[in-house]
């Protein structure tokens, strides 16, 4: 409870609340407190209600919390501009060849083997496609380590499975064939045609067809293990990609105009050049 103490003020225990001052009050002290004038003085006189020091400490800590909230809002875009930034670096997508091969397994194309002359020897159409080294026909030791990887390739064609060893391979998507300019009975027209040895085949398929490319960057030759060329194809961007399967490349053909296709070779030579050189 409050007492009246000497004076004017009430005593509030170590200190007296003397003159009243509707603008602010002021401290008096108490013959037995501390005097704590200076103290006052730093942090001001007292509201009627609040000490300034109060609501300055109030204050701060509010600020302080908002100044917290405020970071933690700053650092929780952050983050989610930074996954998204990582997810877009990390994800395969269809730069990589995980992607690619997500984007074969509901793409429709054409899966090749050529044999020695650069004939076509099987032709299968699917709706889908996957590839992988058919681990089955795996050399292993006594331990069950392997010794020599498989050279059999196990092909996932549509809800169909089939294996093959020894071909020259080829799968090309259907958005491929826009792309492509010349195959291997075109090559072997050609060489009937043109019998200059002195001028490579490919120059003389793109010489009949570069006008309908208008805006190509880059041409790619595909030949078989004894170097007969068996396909052609050009675009305004090419992107290469090694496999899980030996000896084997995934290319990634993209057009302005034609669109985006895939062409996948397995135990073949190819070569890639710019347009600029091909004359």
């Amino acid at each position: 409870m409050f007492k009246k103490g000497p004076g004017v003020g009430l005593d509030l225990g170590p200190l007296v609340l003397g003159a009243l001052d509707l603008g602010a009050l002021v401290l008096a002290p108490h013959p037995q407190a501390p005097d704590i004038r200076g103290k006052v003085q730093q942090e001001r006189t007292l509201t009627p209600m609040w000490g300034w020091g109060m609501v300055l400490g109030v204050e701060k800590r509010w600020l302080m919390r908002r100044g917290k909230i405020s970071a933690l809002a700053t650092l929780g875009v952050a983050l989610v501009v930074l996954g998204v930034a990582l997810t877009a670096a990390c994800s395969p997508g269809e730069n990589s060849i995980d992607g690619i091969r997500r984007a074969l397994g509901v793409t429709p194309g054409t899966f090749y083997n050529f044999g020695a002359d650069g004939q076509v020897v099987f032709e299968a159409h699917c709706k889908s496609m996957d590839f992988a080294p058919d681990t089955a026909y795996d050399v292993k030791n006594e331990k069950g380590d392997t010794i020599t990887a498989s050279s059999v390739i196990k092909v996932t064609c549509g809800d169909s499975q089939f294996s093959t060893v020894g071909f020259t391979s080829v799968y090309m998507s259907d958005g491929a064939k826009p792309l492509l300019f010349a195959n291997s009975q075109q090559f072997a027209t050609i060489r009937i045609q043109n019998n200059d040895r002195s001028i490579p085949l490919i120059n003389f398929a793109w010489r009949n067809v570069k006008n309908s490319f208008v805006g190509t960057a880059s041409v790619v030759q595909l030949c078989d293990q004894n170097n007969n060329p068996i396909l052609a194809f050009a675009g305004s961007a090419v992107n290469t990609f090694a496999t899980d399967v030996a000896k084997s490349t995934m290319f990634q053909v993209k057009d302005d105009r034609l669109g985006k296709g895939y062409v996948w070779i397995s135990r073949g030579s190819y070569t890639r050049v710019d347009k600029a050189l091909m004359g």
